[in-house]
């Protein structure tokens, strides 16, 4: 299994953000996620047994490994600062795996 990629995402606090994932296997070729689950959690800290966030991405062409994780304004509406994310892909086909991590940022916009 392969390492899952490390990004910071940014958001601007009580903003609406869409994130559209594509898949592929190791030599480039889009991964088929039909029937697949993709979820999206948020947590305060790595240790916190409940989540702020837990969003299912939605998918927009199977046969192509393409989703969208669709962040409302109030999945955003949280303290600033740092968070914990992690995005898997699971399905019956597809053992359950850790796609993408890091630390979700929510920031500031000027007027609030």
């Amino acid at each position: 299994m392969s390492k899952p990629v490390e990004t910071y995402l940014y958001i601007t606090k009580g903003q609406s953000k869409a994130y559209d994932l594509t898949f592929t296997t190791g030599d480039g070729t889009a991964q088929d996620i039909t029937g697949a689950t993709i979820t999206f959690t948020v947590k305060r800290t790595l240790s916190d047994v409940d989540a702020v966030v837990t969003k299912t991405a939605t998918i927009t062409d199977a046969t192509a490994g393409k989703a969208t994780i669709t962040l409302a304004p109030t999945d955003t509406d949280l303290d600033l600062g740092e968070y914990y994310y992690d995005i898997w892909l699971e399905s019956s086909s597809i053992p359950a795996l850790p796609i993408q991590r890091g630390k979700l940022v929510i920031t500031w916009r000027v007027g609030e």
